[in-house]
């Protein structure tokens, strides 16, 4: 069995893990995962169970890491995985937006009853009918769906 290879690799402001380990001749798969921030974003696997017979395997098994591992940083940096990376990035904003609105709820509910030595919260920060609307529903969804 060979060891792995770990890197981390800065691409557009951010840090992305790149890590590649052999699961041994038992299992016969390489495996390489992408992180960002501890999540997945891509994983590649390959089964080598075909060459488990060759009296060089562990040179061929290291030089199918190497090229697997190589691969998926060539990609990252090419841009193949922005799509994924743009949609994540999309969730932690819709992640922050439910969470402003549903502090802002449990403002507004704290405000309705005069409790002596609380002041009531000042006048919402402005944000634009529309976008609140929305980001209610999305709370709403989300609270519906028993998350």
């Amino acid at each position: 069995m060979v060891g792995g290879f770990n890197h981390n690799f800065s691409y557009k402001g951010q840090t992305y893990h790149v890590q590649t380990e052999d699961s041994g001749v038992q299992r016969a798969r390489i495996t390489t995962l992408l992180y960002r921030a501890g999540s997945i974003l891509a994983r590649e696997t390959t089964d080598y169970s075909s060459i488990c017979a060759e009296a060089d395997l562990n040179s061929r098994v290291e030089q199918l890491m190497k090229d697997q591992h190589r691969a998926v940083l060539k990609s990252l940096k090419s841009g193949v995985f922005d799509a994924k990376i743009a949609q994540l990035d999309v969730s932690a904003v819709d992640a922050a937006d439910i969470k402003e609105v549903a502090e802002d709820e449990v403002k507004k509910s704290a405000g309705t009853e005069d409790t002596p030595g609380v002041s009531k919260p000042s006048a919402p920060v402005s944000v634009s009918e529309g976008r609140s609307r929305h980001l209610e529903d999305k709370v709403k969804a989300y609270l519906d769906a028993g998350r």
